[in-house]
């Protein structure tokens, strides 16, 4: 069942393009205009890469990039699950950001969200790491329902993981699950 694989750093998604491989998600937002401008050389000769974006800013810096090489990504609006990293809440700063994407980037195209809670993966108990992902979750059905709402379509949810997985038949949040640790 797996339709692609996700790389944390843009350098990973360069070797798995060279290896052959083109269904890539980065799931961590760049920020580098270096740094997006290798998505952009990866972007010019593969169609299905995919990056996470959190700001205005870092979508910004990638639609520059992107623009220069004239080739398009798609992108994943990458969801705060409560950890204060990375990611943006539900609220303005997300409608602002997907306005941003929808309207002024012509090089971007908004596909969905990612709300991965890696700080549930590990938690021994499952009970408690159940409990906890639920409420990370919740993050995302509040961005997704926002979006719906606002008349934006959200065709990818991503997120979860090895320790979460057998979560989403419940939760129902997710479409796409990023599990490799097993592997």
């Amino acid at each position: 069942g797996a339709v692609g694989i996700c790389c944390a750093k843009v350098s990973e998604a360069a070797i798995m393009q060279r290896a052959g491989i083109h269904n890539i998600l980065v799931t961590s937002p760049v920020v580098d205009p270096g740094t997006a401008q290798r998505v952009a050389n990866l972007a010019k000769t593969n169609g299905e890469l995919m990056i996470v974006v959190d700001s205005v800013a870092s979508a910004g810096t990638l639609e520059e990039a992107l623009t220069r090489q004239e080739a398009k990504v798609k992108v994943l609006i990458d969801i705060d699950p409560g950890l204060g990293r990375t990611g943006i809440a539900p609220g303005e700063g997300l409608s602002s950001l997907t306005a941003y994407l929808a309207d002024e980037c012509s090089h971007l195209h908004f596909e969905g969200l990612q709300v991965y809670a890696g700080h549930c993966m590990h938690i021994e108990s499952v009970l408690e790491r159940q409990e906890k992902y639920k409420k990370a979750m919740r993050a995302g059905q509040l961005a997704k329902a926002q979006l719906l709402s606002e008349g934006y379509e959200v065709k990818i949810m991503s997120g979860g993981g090895t320790g979460s997985y057998e979560f989403e038949s419940e939760l129902g949040v997710l479409d796409e699950l990023q599990a490799g640790s097993y592997a």
